[in-house]
C-alpha cells in the first residue's frame, strides 16, 4: 500500500481506532494510574501526539509521547 493511500485512509483509521477504544473493557487496577506513556516512532508517534493533544484538558495526569527506543 502506498503512502498516498495510507494518508487517504487516515480518517477511516481514526474512526476505527475510536470505535475499538470505546468497545474496550479495562479491568480495575489495584494501583492508581499516575502517568501514561505512549510509544511510537515515525508515523506511529503521530498517533501519540494526537491522543495527547485531544485529552490534555480532560485528564489530570501527564501523558508522555516517547519517540525513541529507550522508555522513559
Amino acid at each position: 500500500m502506498s503512502m498516498h493511500q495510507l494518508i487517504e485512509q487516515f480518517p477511516q483509521q481514526l474512526t476505527a481506532a475510536i470505535a475499538q477504544g470505546k468497545a474496550l473493557t479495562l479491568q480495575r487496577s489495584w494501583q492508581p494510574i499516575n502517568s501514561i506513556v505512549i510509544t511510537g516512532m515515525g508515523g506511529s508517534g503521530i498517533a501519540g501526539d494526537l491522543v495527547q493533544q485531544t485529552v490534555i484538558n480532560d485528564i489530570n495526569i501527564p501523558i508522555v509521547v516517547n519517540k525513541s527506543y529507550p522508555l522513559p
